[in-house]
């Protein structure tokens, strides 16, 4: 089924044959993760991309499960906030690489690390807020391993 990748990359192949075995393995995700999926097996390991028909079943199998177990909450942050969007946060805790605070209608953190906190070079902890002190935040992305959402407060990135 997958002799054509056995002998180069042809990423259109790879997608085909993955979307089938995605469906084979009956996972019980939704729509959305299936390109997530197929560009993870197709992207990975780039142009050199060479894989059996048993290899790449095992890792969509290990994907399916990992993405089958995914925190439906968190599928709901990452669909409901978007990057650009400002937060009002509040500071919880102090770390040497940042800080954490609490984003309002979610049960997950929102990281600022100390590259994001303000313009100029020299940030130290004493550079952030204070904890409890209310602050606004825009969002810059998520890390899906921590389920954290990347924040910054940098006076230029809040003004875009």
């Amino acid at each position: 089924m997958i002799r054509e990748i056995e002998k180069g990359y042809d990423p259109v192949r790879v997608a085909q044959v993955a979307f089938v075995i995605i469906q084979e393995l009956g996972a019980k995700i939704s729509t959305e993760f299936h390109n997530e999926i197929l560009g993870i097996a197709v992207m990975e390991e780039g142009p050199q991309f060479k894989m059996t028909e048993a290899q790449l079943r095992e890792y969509l199998d290990r994907m399916v499960g990992l993405l089958s177990n995914h925190d439906k909450s968190w599928i709901e942050v990452i669909n409901t906030l978007k990057v650009g969007d400002i937060l009002k946060v509040t500071v919880t805790k102090h770390r040497h690489f940042g800080f954490f605070v609490d984003v309002p209608d979610t049960k997950y953190e929102g990281l600022v690390e100390i590259m994001h906190i303000k313009d100029e070079k020299g940030v130290s902890p004493i550079d952030f807020p204070a904890i409890g002190s209310e602050i606004e935040a825009i969002v810059l992305g998520f890390r899906e391993h921590n389920h954290q959402i990347v924040l910054s407060i940098k006076p230029s990135d809040l003004s875009k």
